[in-house]
């Protein structure tokens, strides 16, 4: 009895180590991670490749392809298609920049306009009140130049994670290259994969959930694009929206961001119909509409289209967001929920129950997620 109490106080104490222990593996991860952002990037984008094309992978070496050969044909056609769709991109955004930065110095001008009613406005109603005077002096203006329209933070938060020009290249180069060493060895890496689960059929459901839910969100979100990018351009065209079809793509690209996606993709074409109009009625209409659109799209259409592959309720997405967008910046928005997604398996399908315990929380149906016993009885 003395020896299985011990036990009992030695398993509790245990348990009680056991959370500050992984508190400080997570921040110490978060830590790394942002120090280390291109690199995790890197690695983080060409898993995500990776595990779009093992399917068609899979499928040509039933057919019966070798591994190294159906591995290189698969790399080779989708760099193609996303080397064709960056050129398709540069040039319909060439013009872009100098629209918005002449957007802003409109932008700037009136914001200067503003403030120097304001002030006017306040040093009369000071005058008008007995006993108090506003003190004259010289006020110099300061101008402040940047070489881009993306600069301050919004420079910083878009290209946050990515670095220079020579390393978005080479990030774009080794991305392929990692998917296809990690497409040749994939059966080995698939036998170390369920050395981690006691139960080899766990392993391969977990893996099996993973792709459906990553093949979802990608290739979910690129059958939104396709059909939020002609509402977007229609929209802008009755509006009169300088570069019309540069400012639907940005739009539409924005708009996949959950529920961010709703502040940011209205923003461009606002600005850009008010520098044009300086009114300001306009602006506000289209940025609504935008906004509508944005929810009608989110809760209609993605829900058929991303179905219940993507199990992450709302609060779990905005925390996503927050982090990975704070991490990685405009990136991590984009990475934000195919990431915590496939965390979320990998905890549900974990032998710890706490861990288990964290994925029902995550879940969209924390009921389903947790199995609560004696639910399915109840009438």
């Amino acid at each position: 009895m003395i020896e299985k109490k011990i036990d009992l106080q030695n398993s509790s104490a245990t348990r009680l180590l056991i959370l500050p222990v992984w508190l400080i593996a997570i921040y110490a991860i978060g830590c790394l991670i942002t120090e280390t952002a291109t690199v995790c990037l890197w690695m983080v984008n060409a898993f995500f490749l990776f595990v779009l094309l093992d399917p068609i992978a899979e499928f040509l070496k039933k057919k019966k392809w070798s591994t190294t050969l159906s591995a290189l044909f698969v790399i080779l056609v989708a760099t193609g298609l996303i080397v064709l769709v960056t050129c398709i991109l540069g040039s319909l955004f060439s013009g872009v920049y100098q629209e918005l930065d002449q957007s802003k110095k409109i932008f700037s001008e009136v914001l200067d306009s503003l403030n120097n009613s304001w002030t006017s406005w306040n040093t009369k109603i000071t005058n008008l009140v007995p006993g108090t005077s506003t003190p004259h002096s010289n006020i110099s203006k300061v101008e402040i130049v940047q070489t881009t329209p993306f600069g301050g933070e919004i420079g910083g938060t878009i290209i946050h994670g990515l670095g220079s020009a020579a390393t978005v290249f080479t990030f774009i180069l080794l991305v392929p290259v990692l998917a296809f060493f990690l497409l040749v060895e994939r059966d080995g890496l698939g036998k170390i994969f369920t050395k981690a689960y006691n139960n080899p059929e766990t392993a391969g459901n977990t893996w099996k959930k993973i792709v459906r839910s990553t093949k979802s969100f990608f290739l979910g979100n690129l059958i939104l694009a396709a059909i939020t990018y002609p509402i977007f351009a229609l929209l802008f065209y009755f509006f009169a929206v300088p570069s019309i079809f540069t400012t639907a793509a940005l739009a539409t690209f924005f708009n996949i961001i959950p529920f961010a996606g709703a502040v940011l993709s209205g923003i461009l074409p606002a600005i850009g119909l008010y520098t044009q109009t300086q009114t300001i009625g306009g602006p506000l209409i289209i940025y609504g509409l935008c906004v509508a659109i944005h929810f009608f799209i989110a809760d209609f259409i993605t829900p058929k289209i991303l179905g219940s592959q993507v199990n992450i309720n709302a609060t779990t997405s905005t925390i996503a967001l927050i982090v990975w967008g704070e991490l990685w910046g405009g990136v991590g928005l984009i990475l934000a929920i195919p990431i915590t997604s496939v965390i979320k398996i990998l905890f549900e399908s974990s032998d710890y129950f706490w861990l288990q315990w964290i994925a029902g929380l995550m879940s969209a149906d924390m009921d389903e997620a947790l199995r609560i016993p004696g639910q399915e009885t109840e009438s």
